[in-house]
């Protein structure tokens, strides 16, 4: 839960300040065209062009936009947390790991296995180490502990990747009510304009419109990759440990069948 909730601080902290920019430089880019035209700068273009065009395109999609980039932001924080959880966290080494503890249980070390395991904070070490410590003390049920262990410590990698699918579902979706309500403002709008003026108004309105289905995309696309790569992470992780506790349960029932 805490954990949950430092996400949450992290994606406001995101997207407060980030919707603050763009409101500001969007009224900065309102009152420059309200002001007499300059003339022109010479030499390259710099970030402030670029800036003020994505001011315009953000405050253009409306009040949905905002709530968005509250979605970009909550995918950000948990892409983050869960990339340096599976990746870095719970990184083990799985070939080195297995062959220092299923040599030391060979060679009846099973203090030296516990603390080579008790090194690694990953879920796959701490199975291990439930049932070598359970071993150790002669319950044969060091099965049980593993299964135990598992149940304590499998749903660590599980957790919040799922939500990443969400985000870039209800992102799509956000875009495509943006868009609708764009519609039918413009529709609403040209109702009573100058027939003269109707196609200008309804083609500017749902250009607008549109902006709330590609920001939504935009923030869709990565969110459902990150899904992709997490979740497959995920499952090679849990792969790795039933491959790993099959392996350790085997030489624990060999080395008590002989005891």
């Amino acid at each position: 839960m805490k954990k949950f909730l430092a996400v949450l601080i992290l994606a406001f902290g995101f997207a407060v300040p980030t919707t603050a920019l763009l409101t500001v430089s969007t009224i900065s880019v309102a009152e420059a065209q309200d002001a007499p035209a300059a003339p022109a700068a010479k030499g390259p273009a710099n970030s402030e062009g670029a800036i003020a065009r994505l001011a315009e395109f953000y405050q253009a999609g409306g009040w949905v936009m905002h709530v968005i980039t509250l979605a970009l932001a909550i995918m950000l924080a948990l892409s983050i947390e869960r990339t340096y959880y599976l990746f870095i966290k719970t990184k083990v080494n799985k070939h080195q790991f297995l062959a220092q503890v299923i040599g030391d249980i060979n060679a009846g070390k099973l203090d030296s296995a516990i603390a080579y395991a008790s090194k690694s904070q990953s879920p796959m070490a701490k199975i291990i180490k439930a049932g070598l410590e359970k071993a150790k003390a002669g319950d044969k049920d060091f099965v049980d502990a593993m299964d135990q262990a598992s149940l304590a410590n499998v749903p660590f990698l599980e957790r919040n990747t799922p939500y990443l699918a969400t985000i870039g579902n209800v992102a799509t979706l956000l875009g495509l009510l943006g868009t609708v309500l764009g519609l039918i403002g413009a529709f609403g709008a040209t109702a009573y304009a100058d027939p003269s003026q109707k196609a200008t108004l309804l083609s500017l309105s749902i250009s607008e419109a549109m902006n709330t289905t590609a920001y939504g995309m935009v923030v869709a696309i990565p969110s459902l990759i990150s899904f992709a790569i997490l979740n497959g992470k995920t499952q090679r992780v849990l792969e790795d440990i039933q491959e790993a506790s099959s392996l350790v349960i085997e030489k624990l029932n060999k080395k008590v069948q002989k005891v």
